[in-house]
């Protein structure tokens, strides 16, 4: 198996610490025998200050821009260089994990392993937190994973693809996501079209990816884009239809708790219900190799 990372950052952000977290993270599992290479664009840089960075491994695959762009729009650049320069298929599977992200020791090898050894398995889906645990084969609780499993757990660090199932979802949808006035929900559109288009999806509640932990103002920042991904596909069984109301009465509480005015609240409710009138939801059952 090989892993494919897509990453990106801020150059003006200054995140060389987390990246350095994440680089080393991921030479240990190169060490350990793993195929990793990682993708990285990097904004708010040049290509002459890209080549002038001192820390940048050489499994690092180094793209720049100038300005800045959305998470999915970042992710887009990304996944159409890495369909030039490898073939998505059944032998690879995919992660998008943020600058700040990292991982346990082996983690990425046994997950490799799982990938390899069960070919029906198409998304694996765990937690992260910024006291991750290590993977420790035969004593990891797996399950299949349902509807909600994607929805509540799934965030860009901790869902990992097959390659094959990349290639059909194609790309991210760029009205989704941080830089997007629906400032999320990308990473979770994403992996329901996985979870609908794969054979099988593997989900477990142990923590093995390194993350800063989730905060009640991330989920209000994210609400809109949650609320207009779960509208899309509200229709397609009774469990996104109560994952749909579910988000409704989340929105109400975080409205009740002052985390969400009632101006942002109302937007997202509009949002969700020109999804459901319209059904923007991609047709599942094509390929989407458009990448």
């Amino acid at each position: 198996m090989k892993c494919l990372l897509l990453t990106t950052t801020n150059h003006a952000a200054g995140r060389r610490d987390d990246l350095q977290r994440l680089f080393d993270s991921v030479t240990h599992e190169r060490q350990c025998g793993l195929d990793v290479e990682l993708h990285l664009l990097i904004q708010n840089c040049s290509g002459t200050e890209a080549a002038a960075l001192p820390y940048l491994p050489p499994f690092v695959r180094v793209q720049t821009m100038d300005g800045t762009c959305s998470l999915s729009a970042a992710r887009n650049v990304l996944l159409s260089t890495i369909n030039c320069r490898a073939s998505l298929n059944d032998d690879t599977f995919v992660a998008f994990p943020d600058d700040d992200c990292w991982y346990p020791p082996h983690f990425l090898v046994h997950l490799a392993d799982s990938f390899a050894r069960d070919n029906d398995i198409d998304l694996f889906v765990c937690r992260f937190s910024e006291r991750p645990v290590i993977w420790v084969p035969g004593c990891l609780a797996l399950r299949s994973a349902r509807f909600k499993d994607v929805v509540r757990l799934t965030s860009s660090n901790n869902m990992f693809v097959r390659g094959r199932i990349a290639l059909r979802v194609g790309q991210f949808d760029p009205g989704l996501g941080l830089g997007t006035p629906a400032a999320g929900g990308e990473d979770t559109e994403y992996a329901l079209h996985a979870f609908f288009q794969g054979r099988r999806a593997l989900v477990t509640d142990a923590c093995l990816v390194g993350h800063p932990d989730n905060s009640l103002a991330k989920v209000s920042t994210y609400y809109m884009g949650d609320l207009v991904v779960l509208a899309r596909f509200a229709t397609r069984s009774p469990a996104a239809f109560y994952e749909f109301a579910r988000k409704l009465a989340v929105g109400g509480c975080l409205l009740l708790m002052k985390r969400l005015s009632m101006g942002s609240y109302v937007a997202a409710l509009r949002a969700s219900v020109d999804e459901l009138k319209t059904g923007r939801t991609r047709n599942l059952a094509e390929p989407q190799v458009d990448v």
